[in-house]
């Protein structure tokens, strides 16, 4: 991998910005070139990175219950899901409140095999919104060249630019060396495009709560999670 290039003042500033919002202290900043071998990164990126693909087991099945958002306009969804990172394979069926199908979505190697419709959403909305939203979740994305930024309060975050589009996964600290997998956010040109946040109970490993705010299509997602077979 090449080191990151282009990170021009104004994504410096952006990125900084996005350690304000993930609550870290700015003062004392120190960034780190992740593709530089001459660098040495004590342990943290390995932290990071292991924190992202670890976030979910490799299999599990969970339940959601959802509130969508749409142009001032909400549906409350509920959601069957069935996740094989390993295969890069998600399954998701969604009813109505009250029962009913709406949709369903089939991914496979990380590419959308089926999507039905059965209710009042559109197969091209679906595949650019919800198919898109299982894929950050469940299916995190790899980042070419990393940089990591750290903050004096402990919070990281690990970050890829590439082409105008800057990625990033936000960590904050959960103990001494421990970190939560606790955002994930796109920028295009210094605007907000699309985040992720995760809300855990306490101690809880996997996050109970997780949000979805979609700029560019313009529509909010809350998930209530309930994980089977898992002992939570």
């Amino acid at each position: 991998m090449k080191p990151g290039s282009g990170l021009t003042f104004a994504v410096v500033f952006a990125l900084i910005s996005l350690i304000v919002g993930a609550g870290c202290a700015v003062n004392k900043t120190r960034t780190q070139d992740l593709c530089d071998p001459e660098i040495k990164v004590s342990g943290q990126t390995d932290i990071l990175i292991d924190l992202i693909l670890k976030q979910y087991p490799d299999r599990f099945n969970a339940l959601h219950r959802a509130s969508l958002n749409v142009r001032g306009k909400t549906v409350i969804l509920k959601g069957f899901l069935k996740v094989d990172r390993p295969c890069r394979e998600i399954h998701l069926l969604a009813q109505a409140e009250m029962g009913g199908t709406l949709f369903e979505v089939h991914i496979l190697d990380g590419r959308p095999d089926t999507v039905v419709v059965n209710g009042f959403f559109k197969k091209n909305w679906l595949e650019e919104s919800v198919v898109q939203d299982l894929k950050h979740l469940y299916l995190s994305p790899t980042f070419e060249a990393p940089v990591v930024m750290t903050g004096k309060s402990g919070g990281m975050i690990l970050t890829d630019y590439k082409d105008g589009l800057i990625r990033s996964h936000v960590f904050t600290p959960k103990g001494k060396e421990e970190f939560l997998v606790s955002g994930y956010r796109q920028l295009k040109k210094k605007r907000l495009e699309y985040e992720i946040g995760y809300h855990y109970d306490q101690d809880a490993l996997l996050p109970k709560f997780i949000t979805v705010k979609n700029n560019k299509l313009n529509y909010t997602l809350s998930l209530e999670v309930r994980y089977l077979g898992l002992g939570n």
